[in-house]
């Protein structure tokens, strides 16, 4: 069990009302009955650390890599709609690949086009969907394929099954306040996780879209517009590049090493859009002074 003791810093830096929450603190008493407390070292023995992290990083990953991802998605969040076409670029890293096997969430595969003969279908697992592509012909070494999938979601929400608050921890959601996702993966990806990106959002105005990477290109039409985000580096991601939609506003600023840094939330929030961008100055400098210049040009936070 874990108690929190919160209080502006003024309370903390008065003597009296710091030693009052201190007396509240103190007051705790344990009366569940003796628990020997868990050792606070870790008692493997080094070899067998080092075992298992060897055994751990030889863990094979598949014969192939997705190295672009080329996407187009549209969003239409009065509608609850959400489409997807995603131009896959698969490279062979062995020769003899026959079939590769991609995952997703949230969205439903219906159709797979590709130049060579293929056969394909989809799979259930517990945490997300698999699509299996099988080629008529191995694949050599080096081989670039291009495949192209289409998929389609008739309503984007998705939750954590649970019953203590609302919506507490809804993972993504198409919604007309605010369509986003969140540890969702909504893509076909493969497990490296770390291709690049060149992602296209068509919304209706006066949506905007957001995701990772560059805005090369914003286009509006009479009731739609299109965002255009690149992001040609290649890193390893926890998850794909997740988006926001809404009627955003926004505020900016840079960091010390000049890191754009903006936030992005709804009209009347302008004031709370300031404060998140002073705190995102704040977090910058203390990774810059750690870590140095990070490896992109801007860093986006958006309200959902």
């Amino acid at each position: 069990m874990i108690f929190q003791l919160a209080a502006p810093a003024a309370t903390w830096n008065d003597p009296a009302q710091r030693a009052a929450l201190e007396a509240i603190r103190d007051s705790f008493i344990w009366t569940g009955g003796d628990v020997a407390p868990p050792s606070m070292v870790d008692l493997t023995p080094p070899t067998q650390v080092r075992e298992t992290r060897q055994a751990a990083i030889a863990t094979p990953l598949p014969p192939f890599e997705v190295t672009k991802h080329t996407l187009l998605a549209r969003i239409d969040p009065e509608a609850h709609s959400f489409e997807l076409d995603d131009t896959l670029e698969v490279r062979a890293l062995a020769d003899g690949v026959k079939s590769i096997t991609l995952y997703t969430t949230v969205v439903t595969v219906d159709d797979v086009v590709c130049d060579l003969p293929v056969e394909w279908k989809v799979g259930k697992l517990p945490q997300a969907d698999t699509l299996t592509i099988e080629f008529a012909e191995p694949l050599p070494t080096d081989e670039v394929v291009p495949i192209y999938v289409h998929a389609v979601c008739d309503d984007f929400f998705q939750a954590v099954d649970q019953q203590l608050v609302a919506e507490v921890a809804v993972l993504g959601q198409i919604r007309p306040r605010s369509s986003y996702s969140s540890h969702v993966v909504w893509y076909p990806l493969d497990e490296r996780k770390n291709a690049a990106m060149d992602m296209t959002f068509d919304v209706p105005a006066p949506y905007v879209a957001l995701t990772g990477g560059e805005l090369i290109e914003r286009k509006e039409y009479a009731d739609q517009r299109t965002f255009r985000y690149v992001e040609p580096l290649r890193l390893h991601r926890l998850i794909p590049f997740g988006f926001a939609v809404g009627e955003y506003v926004s505020r900016s600023g840079k960091s010390a090493a000049g890191l754009e840094l903006s936030a992005w939330g709804f009209a009347g929030e302008e004031k709370r859009l300031d404060q998140r961008v002073a705190t995102l100055q704040q977090a910058a400098a203390a990774f810059e002074h750690a870590f140095g210049p990070l490896p992109w040009q801007q860093i986006r936070f958006a309200h959902v």
